[in-house]
This record gives structure tokens, sequence and C-alpha cells, in this order.
């Protein structure tokens, strides 16, 4: 047996891995969706990384350990030489698959793919023999390459690749051009002038720089004239290309599993890390969360929502952080505030945050201590959809009914105004009968309002409210997008209506004769 055990950067035991969470209505909801798209950036095969959260306290701190590491620009740098590496593997392993399968040119992709293959793994060998590795993924990562590099099956490989590369460059061939007419022979003691014509024209280059070559952005199929050369050169060299046969049939299956899962695994991380790039360099705090399994507390310091800060921040403008605490038994978070004051924003950051640290991601914020909860419910407004032939107040009732049923006492629910389609006074008796369910069975809920009342439902739960800024001799006030803990009483909200229909106090004076 060449090697021990590596399970990958993401799971650090064999234990089953959780199916994906691709429920479309949280993701959606949270605009989680939006942040993934951005973050693997074309990738598709990295979208599934993205929708596995991990259910334990110990996975999440070795996924954390990783992804700090690879903050430190040097020792990430090894880590993209190889994941760069891995690229050209993948790339000339794909075009292998989309040639005929049988064919020169798809045994000599797999040939180019184990060469780089190597040159990859050996690098990243030496770079990390002399780095200093804490992260136990990463340090697990190292022992087993060591292990794996010194293999029969690796040695094999390399030494085959290596000779068959050697017997290529060895082969060498004429190419004969008239006309319409290609003539391919052996070569005899003909003179290589290929290196007194590169050295002729290397003084050029001071003079005239050349731009260097557009890599492809996939290996290219030969043109039928380029099939025909290659099998003139092959007839010219049948024992060559009788080991890249042989090789192709020995070696096809080179890629290692576990080599594969780590380079999987490592683009994950970086996918995040260089989503996050510009929002830090824009000043913006993230952090890596301490999450509890038992302890429901919650501790948000100078957070925010995500996707909006990362429209924001392409725009040049301020990005507004906010505190959000829940401790000892307060269970319930009411947020309520004027329309178009962050609320849903800082609703949807708690909820981003609490599904992005399951993932051993670095979340918004300076510090955050987070409830490791089961699942995530939301209950966000819906379109009317007519073909349903059900009202948007039924359309509630249903999709609430739903999540009361399927949630536990471990869950998170974020609900956003709520049975916003009806009267106040039915509003009020629905939202209470839901909150007084969540109450019971002691869970977290995050409750976006237009009814203050609800923000004094109970003794487990704690008000936010929106903060209004004075601006002027006039008294106008102004949106903030902070929140502060105290007692919603409406006026905050009174005062932005009545501002915004030219009612307020000042307002008032100035329409009235001198």
């Amino acid at each position: 047996m060449d090697t021990q055990v590596f399970h990958g950067l993401l799971w650090p035991t064999a234990e089953e891995v959780p199916a994906e969470d691709g429920r479309a209505d949280f993701l959606a909801d949270l605009q989680l969706d939006r942040i993934i798209d951005a973050a693997c950036s074309g990738d598709a095969s990295l979208r599934t990384h993205f929708l596995r959260a991990a259910r334990d306290v110990a996975t999440i701190a070795y996924r954390q350990a990783v992804m700090a590491a690879l903050e430190d620009t040097t020792l990430a740098a090894h880590f993209r030489v190889f994941a760069h590496g891995m690229q050209g593997v993948r790339a000339w392993l794909a075009a292998a698959q989309r040639a005929a399968p049988a064919s020169l040119q798809s045994a000599r992709w797999v040939l180019q793919a184990a060469q780089e293959y190597i040159l990859a793994l050996r690098a990243l060998a030496t770079s990390l023999a002399t780095a200093r590795l804490e992260a136990a993924g990463l340090l697990g990562w190292r022992e087993w390459l060591a292990v794996y590099l010194g293999g029969e099956s690796f040695t094999a490989l390399a030494e085959e690749t290596q000779g068959l590369q050697a017997a290529f460059e060895a082969a060498a061939f004429n190419v004969h051009l008239r006309g319409n007419e290609v003539t391919i022979s052996a070569c005899a003691d003909e003179v290589d002038y290929s290196a007194a014509v590169e050295h002729t024209f290397a003084r050029l280059h001071d003079v005239v720089p050349v731009a260097p070559a557009v890599a492809a952005a996939e290996p290219l199929l030969l043109n039928p004239v380029e099939e025909e050369i290659l099998a003139c050169v092959a007839a010219l060299h049948p024992a060559v290309f009788a080991r890249l046969a042989a090789f192709r049939r020995q070696h096809g299956e080179f890629l290692d599993t576990a080599v594969a899962q780590f380079d999987a695994d490592l683009r994950f991380y970086f996918a995040w890390l260089d989503y996050l790039a510009p929002l830090r360099s824009a000043g913006l705090p993230f952090c890596y969360p301490h999450l509890s399994n038992d302890d429901k507390s919650i501790v948000m310091l100078d957070t925010f929502d995500l996707a909006l800060a990362a429209s924001l921040t392409r725009e040049g403008q301020a990005v507004v952080g906010n505190d959000v605490e829940l401790l000892g038994d307060e269970r319930l978070l009411v947020i309520t505030g004027p329309n178009q004051a962050g609320k849903t924003g800082l609703a949807r950051a708690i909820g981003q945050a609490h599904y992005l640290a399951a993932l051993g991601c670095a979340v918004p914020g300076r510090s955050a201590r987070l409830f490791l909860c089961d699942r995530l419910f939301t209950h966000f407004e819906r379109e009317e959809n007519l073909a349903q032939q059900q009202s948007k107040l039924e359309d509630d009732l249903v999709r609430m009914h739903a999540i009361l049923r399927a949630a536990t006492s471990r869950s998170l629910v974020i609900l956003n105004e709520a049975f916003a389609s009806t009267t106040l006074q039915d509003a009020t008796a629905l939202s209470r009968r839901v909150m007084a369910e969540l109450s019971q069975r002691g869970m977290l809920t995050v409750f976006v309002t237009f009814i203050d009342e609800l923000a004094s439902f109970d003794a487990h739960t704690v008000s936010l409210v929106g903060v209004m800024a004075q601006q002027g001799q006039g008294g106008e006030t102004a949106r903030t997008y902070r929140f502060c803990r105290e007692h919603a009483d409406g006026r905050a909200y009174a005062l932005a209506i009545a501002e915004k229909y030219g009612l307020s106090y000042a307002r008032i004076l100035e329409r009235l004769p001198a």
C-alpha cells in the first residue's frame, strides 16, 4: 500500500458527506445564491462545496484553520502555483476525452497531463518541506504527499513519463512543403538551424519587444492535415508511439483520487478568499466566528449584508455595520424601523453569517459568536402566483405552516414582514401565534416587522430599532442604517413618514403664512 489515508481539506474524516442543501427559498431570500455564484466565478464544480454545510464544530474548526493559513500570501503562493498546474492537468485530460479515444493525439495529451501533474506535485512538496504549517488539514496533506511521491505507483509513472518524453524529443523528422504537397521523412545528418535562427533574432527582442503568446483556452484538436502528418511521424518512429499507446493503457487513470479531492477543496478556499479580497481592500472587517453546539447566544460585532456590501463597494459607497446580541435565554430578535432603513439587510446578514460560518468561511464583522443550527428557514414576501389560485395571505400561511412543521429547537428562522398582505389586526394576531410557537420551542428567530408591539412580545424577545438622525435646524430626519437595542415606540417611523409627505413640524411651519 503506497499511501496513508487523506480525506481532504473539507472533511477531516471518512464520515458521510451531507447532501447538498440546494433549497432555493432561503438561498434566494438571503441572497446567498448571488454570493455563491460570484464566489464560484464561472467554475460550476465549486458550487457543490458551497451547498454542503458542516454539521459539527470540529469540522468547521478544521476548515477555519486551513482558510486562515491560506490568508498568508507567502504560503498561499505555493498552493496557487499548484492549483494553476492542476488546471493545466484538467485541461489536457479533458482534451484527451474529447479526442477519439484511440487517437495518437489523445494518448499524447494524457502524457502531457501526466508530466504537468508530476511537476506540480513535486514542486509543491519541495515548497512545503520547509514551510511552517499549523492547520491539521495542511499538515495531513504534506504527510500524505511525501508518502505518495515515494510510492511505487507514482515512481513508476514519473519514470515512464520522463523516459517517454525523452524519446519524443529524440524522435526527429523533416517536413517538406512544396505547393499543396506535404512530405514527411526521417532525419539524416542535416544541420539543425533552429538554434542559430533563434540566436540571430534574439537581438531584435531588445528593439521590438515580442508580445507573449496568448495561451489557448483549451488544447486544440488537430486538423486533417496535421493528423496525416502525425500518422506519418508515427510510421517513422513506431517504437516510440508503441510506448505511447502502452502508456495510455497503463497510466490513463493516473490522477489519484486524493490529489483530485485536494485540488477541488483548495479551489473552494481560494474562491472564497478571492471573493473577499476587494471587500477587505475597501476596509471591511471579516472574522472566523466561534461556534457552539449548545450555547444559543449570538454576538455579532460590526456585521453587514455581504451581498449588499459587494454592490456598494463596487460603486464606491460606504457600508454600515451593526452589532447584534442575543444573550442568555434571549431567543427572538425583533427588528423594527422606517422603510428603507436596512431592516431586511440586517436580517439577511444574520442568516448569511450563520450559513457561511457552517462552511468554515470568514464572515462579515470584527468578531462573532454563533450557534451551529441544524437548518435555516426563511419566510420572505413572494409575488402572488396566479397559477396557484390562492391569495398572498393563504400562501403566507401555507409556507409558515411548512416551516413550523420542519423546524426544530436547533433551527434558525428568519421572518421578513410576515402577513403584510392582511390588516394590521390580523397580522398582529397571526404573528403572535407564530412567535408563541417559536418561543415555546426555544427556537432562534429573527423577525422583521412593521408592528412595534411585537418587539416586546415576551421575556425572550430583544428589540432592535432603526436609528434616525436629525439633520438641519428644521428637525429633518435621515436614515443611518444603524440599529440600537431599545424599546420600539414607532416615533422614528412616524417622523420618517411625516418627513416623506411634508408633514413634519418644520415643513408645516414653512407653509404657514408669515
